[in-house]
């Protein structure tokens, strides 16, 4: 289970910065309720590595 949200949470947060990249190589304008949801999904991507991370170290 834990590999499980480490590997959502790490996929979460590539996409997320991936995205960000993308639009800033390309110079793409995008309106600011686009970064505000990317900075969500990092957010939650985090949550579920934290999840993750916990439950490796839960005997």
């Amino acid at each position: 289970m834990s590999t499980f949200f480490l590997t959502v949470g790490f996929t979460l947060m590539m996409c997320a910065c991936a995205r960000r990249a993308y639009l800033d190589i390309t110079g793409r304008w995008v309106p600011v309720e686009g970064y505000v949801f990317g900075a969500v999904i990092s957010f939650v991507g985090a949550l579920l590595i934290l999840i993750g991370i916990l439950l490796t170290a839960a005997p």
